[in-house]
């Protein structure tokens, strides 16, 4: 082969291995998508990684959280019951059902003629005894009467109510009339064809306003018995008539002044004021509050004995930790400190050690330096 040959063969070679433009930018994007993909997957790695180390670091607290939150529920049941014996000490008032006694026939015994005479009750009455009430304690007392609606009831028009309260030794302490009539209210419905009357109406009918067994605690009664703070009169009774004391007159065509009751209640309502009236009014929201805030008290006490008692559970660790020295302190701890006296203020020069490693040492130099002197003074 000649040399011409030879050259031509050559670049023929290098024309067709010799890359094209096109096919460089290919290798380049190829190379650029390769390191863009081995970024995010090695930042894919390493945010893996944090995630299974966290576990590790805050095994201590979750166990933490984990030993106090079996509490709570104690805590919460606690509390609930608080909340419930505080809203049970609010004095509520009392009620009790009336039975109604119509032609009745009461006896009087008269002891200056040891005889006994019979009398008749002209109007319905009944008898009943009194709940324990609080010493000091104001009460309202009224009576709930459900009335029906009859023509002898519509024509009695006005009636009286009457009420006389006595202690344990039948002394009377209070006393009320009231007056009262039974009005025809019609009730409007939304269907037209179910409008009427209703059949029974309710009376409300107020009859002691603030009356309080015993004004102040520890005051004596009238029967000479010392009330205590705290205690509870017991024994009280009620007399309570309702209607016109000439019912045995006859009205028109003959009918009695006698009122129809279906039911009768006495009712003893606790006046309150101030901020017990309030919570008195609103139980619910005196329930929440309560309970909330023994519930916040409570945890808070929890926490504080649970951190003073509770043992750590990192402790291993940090004992662990301060028992094993870190690298640089063991190196700091084993690498000898050079002594220096306290003339040697000063390191040597660079020049010196320089010419220590080169001529031998500090006496080769000196022992030059002694010689250039020697042969200074000869010339």
């Amino acid at each position: 082969m000649t040399t011409a040959q030879g050259e031509h063969y050559n670049s023929m070679q290098r024309a067709t291995t010799k890359p094209t433009i096109l096919e460089a930018r290919l290798e380049g994007l190829v190379r650029n998508g390769l390191a863009w993909l081995a970024e995010w997957i090695l930042c894919f790695i390493k945010i893996g990684l944090f995630v299974l180390s966290i576990p590790r670091r805050i095994l201590p607290t979750i166990l933490h959280v984990a030993a106090f939150t079996t509490i709570l529920p104690a805590l919460l049941a606690i509390s609930v019951g608080a909340g419930i014996t505080v809203v049970n000490l609010i004095p509520t008032g009392w009620h009790t059902d009336l039975w109604m006694q119509y032609g009745w026939v009461q006896s009087i015994a008269y002891s200056v003629y040891n005889s006994t005479f019979l009398r008749e009750q002209p109007t319905p009455f009944a008898r009943t005894s009194l709940p324990p009430l609080t010493p000091g304690q104001p009460y309202d007392i009224s009576l709930s009467l459900q009335v029906p609606f009859t023509p002898e009831n519509l024509a009695l028009g006005n009636f009286m109510t009457k009420l006389i309260l006595t202690d344990a030794k039948n002394t009377t302490v209070a006393t009320a009339n009231r007056p009262q009539s039974l009005v025809l209210r019609r009730q409007a419905y939304w269907i037209p064809l179910l409008m009427g009357s209703p059949q029974v109406e309710i009376i409300n009918v107020p009859l002691v306003e603030n009356w309080s067994p015993s004004s102040q605690p520890g005051n004596l009664l009238g029967h000479g018995v010392a009330v205590a703070r705290g205690a509870s009169h017991q024994g009280f009774h009620a007399f309570i008539a309702v209607g016109r004391s000439d019912a045995w007159k006859s009205l028109g065509s003959g009918q009695g002044k006698e009122l129809s009751i279906v039911r009768a209640t006495l009712h003893g309502h606790v006046k309150l004021s101030g901020l017990r009236g309030f919570f008195a009014r609103h139980k619910l929201l005196l329930f929440m509050l309560t309970t909330a805030i023994f519930f916040a008290a409570s945890t808070g006490a929890a926490i504080v004995f649970y951190l003073l008692l509770a043992p750590s559970l990192s402790a291993d660790d940090d004992v662990a930790a301060g028992g094993i020295p870190s690298i640089q302190e063991q190196g700091t701890q084993t690498t000898p400190r050079m002594g220096f006296k306290e003339e040697d203020t000063e390191p040597p020069s660079t020049s010196e050690t320089e010419y220590s490693w080169t001529s031998g040492g500090p006496g080769r130099r000196i022992k030059a330096e002694s010689d250039d002197d020697d042969s200074s003074t000869d010339t």
